[in-house]
C-alpha cells in the first residue's frame, strides 16, 4: 500500500533554563574539534541536590517538571489510549535518579512503554536506528517493523504507524516531530519507514517514540489493537 505521509509539528511552552553537563565529564579527542571535554552521553545534570535540598522537596519539583516534560510531548499521540500509571511512573523514575545521582539519565527512557499492560510488542517486532548527517542539520531515521503483524478486529486491514521525534534544547523545551505512514496488516515482510527530520537550532538530545493502531478509516479495534513506546534516546551534541 502507497505510504502517505503527514508530518507535524508544535512547539511547548518554556520552561526555566535546565544545564546539560551531565555526570562527570570525558575528554573526546577530535581532529576536527580538537579535544573538548564532553558530558556523558544521555545524561542532563541540573545540580547535584544536598541534604537539605533532598528534605526540601526540590527533587520532587524538578522530578515534576521533568516528567511534564516527557508527558506532555506524547499526550497527542495517547489519544485513545490512555494509562493513568505514565505519570507515577515517569515521576517515580525521575525522583529516584535525582536522590541517586543528582541528574537526570534519559537512557532510562529507551524501550519505555506508555501503557504498561498492552506494550507495543504485543503487535509486532520493531527496529530502529538514527543518526545525525554530515553537516549536522538533519536527523535521519529508520524504523523497521516486523513479525506477522495480526489483526484483534475484523474490521482492520492496514495499520497506521507515528514516528514521533521529541527534540530538547538546552532549557529542556521540547518541539515535536511527527510522520504518519499506512501499511498493509499480516504480510509477513520487514517495511521500512525512512525519515529525514531537520534538527531544530539549539536541540541536544532527540527522543524516539513509535505509535501504531491497527487501520480502518480510523483506529480499529480497542486498546489491545494499539501501542506507543519510547525507542531511542539520540544524543546530538559533539562525539
Amino acid at each position: 500500500m502507497k505510504e502517505k505521509k503527514d508530518k507535524k509539528t508544535s512547539n511547548a511552552k518554556k520552561s526555566k533554563r535546565i544545564h546539560p553537563v551531565g555526570e562527570g565529564k570525558i575528554l573526546v579527542k577530535s581532529k576536527r574539534y580538537g579535544d573538548h571535554p564532553r558530558s556523558k552521553r544521555g545524561t542532563i545534570k541540573v545540580a547535584v541536590l544536598n541534604d537539605d535540598m533532598k528534605v526540601s522537596g526540590d527533587q520532587t519539583k524538578l522530578a515534576n517538571r521533568y516528567a511534564k516534560a516527557i508527558k506532555d510531548p506524547l499526550d497527542p499521540f495517547r489519544e485513545m489510549f490512555h494509562d493513568g500509571t505514565m505519570w507515577t511512573t515517569l515521576l517515580s523514575l525521575f525522583k529516584r535518579q535525582l536522590w541517586r545521582d543528582g541528574l537526570v539519565d534519559l537512557k532510562a527512557l529507551e524501550e519505555f512503554q506508555c501503557h504498561s499492560e498492552y506494550p507495543l510488542t504485543r503487535l509486532f517486532q520493531r527496529k530502529i536506528s538514527a543518526s545525525v548527517s554530515a553537516q549536522g542539520v538533519t536527523l535521519d531515521v529508520e524504523v523497521v517493523t516486523y513479525g506477522g503483524i495480526k489483526t484483534h478486529s475484523e474490521k482492520a486491514k492496514d495499520y497506521r504507524q507515528i514516528l514521533i521525534v521529541i527534540f530538547y534544547d538546552d532549557n529542556f523545551e521540547p518541539t515535536v516531530e511527527s510522520e504518519t505512514v499506512f501499511f498493509k496488516l499480516g504480510i509477513e515482510k520487514r517495511n521500512k519507514q525512512n525519515v529525514s527530520i531537520r534538527i531544530p537550532g539549539g536541540s541536544i538530545v532527540a527522543l524516539l517514540a513509535l505509535r501504531c493502531d491497527h487501520w480502518k478509516n480510523g483506529p480499529a479495534g480497542g486498546y489491545s489493537s494499539r501501542g506507543l513506546e519510547i525507542l531511542k534516546l539520540i544524543d546530538l551534541r559533539i562525539s
